[in-house]
């Protein structure tokens, strides 16, 4: 049955067409060895929106709605509550926390605290704390700035938190922890790799 579900698939020009599009677009999104972690929401409510125009647009053929669909169910997927949190902290969309949907904050919230759970012994952080700090920096309060924010234009976000954050101990931990981290396994794999190489079966004696 499922082989031929792929006989199908390939042998319709739409629907090979529409897959193709579905998986250029999810290696993009996901594929890479920049930690882009605070990217990810943002760019996926692009694509959504952009595919929303594809599919109203005047004339557009039927896939791109059966398109849509597919990413949506795609997404949902792949979803998970530490690319809330990424888009949340990463200052280049500073901005845009004012209209931020209200599922994106719980998520935010949820994740924050599975990593406080995970906060060296002795540090006091807390979600209370975390929350004030929050707030600290979406409005702009000391030491955040304009001028600071600019400045996450020409750095990673993870160094950014780095350099910048000091001030909200919490908040730092847990922006630096999120967006230092690959956006996909190629570096685990990676390394997974290379260790083979150094520790085999036949080196093992």
């Amino acid at each position: 049955m499922r082989a031929q579900n792929i006989r199908d698939i390939v042998s319709s020009e739409s629907k090979f067409e529409m897959l193709s599009v579905v998986g250029r677009i999810t290696l993009r999104l996901v594929g890479g060895y920049t930690p882009d972690v605070g990217k990810i929401y943002y760019k996926a409510q692009r694509i959504d929106s952009q595919m929303q125009e594809l599919k109203d647009a005047e004339g557009a053929p039927d896939w791109c709605g059966k398109l849509h669909t597919v990413w949506v169910r795609d997404w949902g997927y792949m979803h998970v509550d530490l690319h809330s949190l990424g888009y949340c902290v990463d200052p280049e969309y500073h901005a845009l926390m004012n209209d931020m949907p209200s599922e994106v904050w719980e998520e935010f919230v949820r994740c924050a605290c599975r990593m406080l759970k995970a906060a060296p012994e002795g540090a006091n952080f807390s979600i209370e704390s975390l929350l004030e700090e929050y707030s600290r920096y979406q409005n702009l309060e000391a030491p955040f700035s304009s001028r600071i924010l600019e400045l996450a234009k020409t750095q990673p976000a993870h160094i950014w938190w780095q350099q910048w954050g000091k001030a909200t101990p919490s908040l730092q931990f847990v922006a630096t922890r999120a967006l230092a981290q690959t956006v996909s396994a190629s570096c685990s794999e990676q390394g997974w790799s290379e260790y083979d190489v150094v520790h085999s079966r036949r080196r093992n004696r």
